[in-house]
């Protein structure tokens, strides 16, 4: 049976985040008979079997990838994510299971919760075969979701969770699920957010761009559109006035019309 620890780590110079904070709360509100562990630069154990785990010249988010497996490895329990908030108690998920481990999308483990009791042969594989980096950042096929995929892939007999229980994507699937993944994107190195944010602000530049662009070009079919209208009903009036002015033309005088109605008159009196 896996037991009922949950395991939370935050590591490197940032400061845990409030809304983390928040997060962490709703799990000591849903399991209030768990043990909760909060693993930090300050009480990491001693006798890891990863040294690099320690190595605070590291990625932060690879020190994690790290430490995630060798703390569920050692005590067993459940590992979560810090920008996970927990929806309801796992227990239920927990019964006949010695693994516990959730699609992000079909075909694709995440292993931003993970489950396991002590000494699991999978995590135990994943130990001896993780492969940290030689120099300073993070790659996620190396230590992340990419390398747990891979085992998961290979080891059989796994059960392994639907995504809507831990990684939903409308609100009725937020209501069922038992924990929601923020995604925080905590492990990204401040350069890598500074050149996502630059990125994102030049494709808002363009966006802009092409916005007063379009904005130009409507406000400029609408003055031809308006110029059009006024051309046709100019035309069409003009059509009006000019067949009028014919009809006029071509109508009978009003002169020739009372002389041939007297010799009408005229003719019928010699007729009579």
């Amino acid at each position: 049976m896996i037991p009922r620890i949950i395991h939370q780590v935050w590591v490197g110079p940032e400061p845990l985040p409030e809304r983390f904070v928040a997060y962490q709360e709703t799990w000591r509100a849903h399991h209030p008979d768990w043990d909760i562990r909060f693993w930090t630069e300050d009480n990491l154990p001693p006798d890891l079997r990863l040294p690099q785990s320690y190595d605070r010249m590291r990625s932060p988010v690879e020190r994690c990838d790290l430490l995630r497996l060798e703390l569920v490895w050692r005590d067993g329990g459940v590992y979560v994510d810090c920008d996970f908030e927990s929806r309801r108690p796992l227990d239920p998920l927990l019964e006949e299971v010695d693994f516990l481990l959730g699609y992000s999308k079909p075909g694709r483990v995440n292993h931003a919760l993970i489950g396991a009791v002590p000494r699991h042969p999978l995590l135990d594989r994943a130990l001896r075969e993780i492969r940290p980096r030689e120099t300073y950042g993070y790659d996620k096929d190396a230590t992340g979701p990419g390398f747990m995929n891979r085992l998961v892939a290979e080891h059989k007999g796994l059960r392994i969770l639907d995504p809507v229980l831990f990684y939903p994507r409308t609100p009725e699937e937020r209501r069922r699920a038992y924990a929601v993944h923020h995604e925080a994107r905590s492990w990204k190195a401040p350069p890598m957010l500074l050149a996502d944010l630059e990125r994102a602000e030049n494709r808002l530049g363009y966006a802009r761009d092409e916005l007063r662009a379009l904005q130009a070009r409507y406000r400029a079919a609408l003055a031809e559109n308006e110029a059009l209208r006024e051309r046709l009903a100019g035309n069409l009036l003009a059509g009006v006035r000019a067949r009028a002015h014919r009809l006029r033309r071509t109508a009978v005088p009003r002169d020739t019309t009372t002389r041939l109605r007297r010799r009408l008159a005229r003719l019928r009196r010699h007729a009579g």
